[in-house]
């Protein structure tokens, strides 16, 4: 039963069914092929398929038509039953299909799932069904109900762009981030470097904070895009940030920290340029409230990533050269805390969309765009991301460790360890809503920050 064969004579499929492999003729109803076969034997049809329901200029509709053409009638093939040649609400289904190439009309994408569920309920009952003897046509009703969910659709679709750009401005970004800890802590530590050096590079670190939100503070004012929400944030950064310094200067733990301090920067860079070419967008709003929240469950959400990063992927980084590992030693739990660290973040990104698409009351569809920024937003992740990201990596760094040290007389190691984690990922929830508030700027209430924060 072709699709396109009484409404779309024009249409001549470019794409046979014989790209589909099919069984002997002799092969039995019990062994027919289901849809899942189905679906990986023609996965690079379903590819053309999904990329034609999401971009429905008429190319790529026509592009939709040539491949379901191919797969029902390839699906067609594995049943033994017999189907009606004549149905009526087939009919129905070829006239939908091609009202959408000639209307041109600009649909969502669950509308052409729609379409494909008249197939499941009115073509696709055999002459003579047995409940034994389903053949492929149940799972491809399973398949067609699943696709038909609008809602399913969009979460998977948001899910999707979020992990993608995780992957890729997280998941790669921490690894580096890793390595560039063990490198710097091994060139000191072979060069016998003063603990001089090791406090310039470390006051180097520290500053870097500081200067970019003095200077995004001083863009804002010239541009006359400073709020008071904007300002405050940048001085709290300032601040906070300055007290941690002078903190862990005053313990001692400064000098020891440089490397970390470095690589943590280093991952903010990458981090931030990533997320600046792949840039995620959506359709709600920045609130207070869905912000407050999404802090509160950030902090839980660092305490079991940074508890699993300590007790898996342990040493790494710094600690690792400070114990002449070597690198290929390292390696293993580089990639281990790389890989942990994404789902925390790609956790963030979900719950801080999901939460101000409640509070909003709009539903969540976010857009994944891949380009080189503009000279606007080059400048905005400079003075607004990169001042936010490395305010928000400095301080519960300085701090945790300041505070390990002055606890070190009264717990043992492992307990230490446990109080830096639950201590840093605190900081971290804290200056959470400071984060969003320096990213986000002036555009607070037009644009999602979800483009620096997951």
């Amino acid at each position: 039963m072709p699709i396109n064969s009484l409404f779309l004579p024009v249409i001549q499929r470019s794409l046979s069914a014989q790209n589909i492999p099919l069984p002997p003729p002799t092969r039995s109803a019990s062994s027919r092929l289901d849809y899942l076969d189905l679906a990986l034997s023609s996965h690079g049809l379903t590819r053309q398929l999904i990329k034609a329901m999401h971009a429905p200029p008429d190319e790529e509709v026509d592009t939709t038509l040539k491949v379901l053409d191919d797969i029902l009638q390839a699906a067609e093939a594995q049943s033994a039953d017999l189907f009606s040649q004549s149905s009526v609400e087939g009919l129905h289904l070829q006239k939908a299909l091609a009202d959408y190439i000639m209307k041109s009309e600009p649909v969502v994408d669950h509308e052409v799932c729609q379409a494909l569920n008249v197939l499941d309920q009115n073509c696709l009952t055999p002459i003579h069904f047995k409940a034994d003897s389903a053949g492929c046509w149940l799972r491809l009703r399973q398949v067609l109900h699943l696709s038909n969910d609008g809602r399913l659709a969009r979460y998977l679709h948001n899910t999707k762009n979020i992990a993608l750009r995780s992957v890729i401005c997280v998941a790669i970004p921490t690894l580096l981030r890793q390595m560039v800890a063990y490198f710097i802590e091994s060139g000191l530590e072979t060069c016998s470097a003063s603990k001089m050096t090791r406090m310039t590079l470390a006051l180097f670190a520290g500053t870097v904070p500081l200067l970019l939100n003095l200077g995004g503070g001083i863009r804002d004012y010239m541009q006359g895009t400073a709020t008071a929400l904007t300002q405050f944030a940048r001085a709290f950064n300032v601040v906070i940030s300055s007290a941690a310094l002078i903190a862990a200067g005053t313990t001692g733990v400064l000098a020891g920290l440089a490397s970390t301090l470095i690589s943590f920067h280093a991952y903010s860079v990458l981090r931030e340029c990533g997320q600046s070419i792949f840039r995620l967008s959506d359709n709600t709003q920045v609130h207070l409230g869905s912000t407050l929240g999404t802090a509160a469950l950030y902090i839980p959400n660092q305490i079991g990533t940074s508890s699993a990063m300590s007790y898996l992927a342990s040493p790494s980084g710094a600690a690792a050269a400070l114990r002449d590992c070597t690198f290929a030693d390292t390696v293993i739990n580089d990639l281990s805390r790389a890989g942990l660290n994404t789902p925390g973040e790609i956790l963030d990104a979900m719950v801080f969309s999901g939460l101000n698409s409640l509070q909003t009351g709009t539903e969540l569809r976010n857009h994944l765009e891949v380009g080189l920024p503009d000279r606007q937003q080059i400048f905005n992740t400079l003075f607004n991301a990169l001042a936010a990201r490395t305010a928000l990596m400095n301080t519960p760094i300085l701090t945790a460790s300041s505070l390990e040290t002055a606890f070190a007389h009264y717990f043992d190691d492992t307990t230490l360890v446990q109080l830096n984690d639950i201590l840093t990922s605190g900081v971290l929830g804290t200056l959470y809503p400071l984060f969003v508030a320096t990213v986000a700027g002036r555009d607070d209430t037009k644009k999602s920050p979800i483009d620096s924060d997951c």
